[in-house]
């Protein structure tokens, strides 16, 4: 889940638009370099899920670009109360210098639809290093040939939805406003990731009212131990996003 302090909405010029390259080669469409937004309206957020059409918009456009904006899905009032304590905390890590566990956090660049040709192939990098995952260059190049990156400016309130596989990189924010960016990952069950996420004991009865019918992959510990240790986590490349008992050679 992100959300950011800008409040512009982008539209693709005809500039930002390229053709995509299907089998062989041979060129399939023009496909704009922004994502799909999908306007969420009151009612949605009311019934707390999207209507058959916005459904269906936003399902076709992660599926074709890796990524899809839903839009006004978040009260301001409960960023605010978030973004309060997270600007504090964002203080405190910068203050660890380089052993902070965060990266370049501007909007983020996003390269849409290469969730559907990538493999770890293309990443460079030992896993757990700081800066592995990294794209090779050749690729990149490549790639900005037929379809170049973009940084969406997207409004307060939203939900970006984004395949892992996708490529996306950091950029440097070189404003004075510090800017917190909210992630979530989800695994369907039979990916089988083996990591837990810990929740404080308090929040049981709540994760088994609302989560009823998921794979909630939980560790209860106590309140005061998520409050100890909640900043003292691992930067993003290391933790371990592979499946257990994986099928090989299929």
């Amino acid at each position: 889940m992100i959300f950011l302090r800008h409040v512009a909405r982008v539209r693709p010029s005809a500039a930002s638009r390229y053709i995509s390259l299907g089998i062989y080669g041979k060129p399939v469409r023009n496909l704009s370099s922004m994502p799909v937004t999908v306007p969420v309206t009151g009612e949605e957020v009311v019934a707390k899920k999207l209507g058959w059409r916005n459904l269906e918009l936003a399902t076709r456009a992660l599926h074709r670009d890796g990524l899809v904006v839903l839009q006004d899905a978040i009260a301001h009032s409960r960023l605010d109360a978030l973004d309060k304590t997270m600007v504090q905390d964002a203080l405190k890590l910068q203050a660890q210098g380089d052993a902070g566990p965060f990266n370049y956090n501007k909007g983020t660049e996003v390269w849409l639809g290469t969730h559907n040709t990538t493999s770890l192939a293309a990443q460079e990098g030992k896993q757990g290093d700081r800066a592995s995952g990294r794209i090779a260059k050749d690729l990149l190049e490549e790639r900005r040939q037929q379809r170049p990156p973009s940084q969406p400016l997207v409004r307060k309130g939203s939900i970006v939805i984004r395949d892992l596989r996708l490529w996306h990189a950091g950029k440097p924010n070189f404003s004075n406003d510090i800017r917190v960016m909210l992630a979530m990952i989800h695994f369907a069950p039979w990916y089988r990731n083996a990591m837990k996420v810990e929740f404080s004991e308090d929040l049981e009865a709540v994760l088994d009212r609302d989560g009823s019918g998921l794979q909630i992959q939980k560790t209860l510990v106590s309140e005061q131990t998520i409050l100890d240790e909640y900043l003292n986590r691992g930067y993003g490349n290391s933790y371990n996003f592979d499946q257990e008992s994986r099928l090989e050679n299929f």
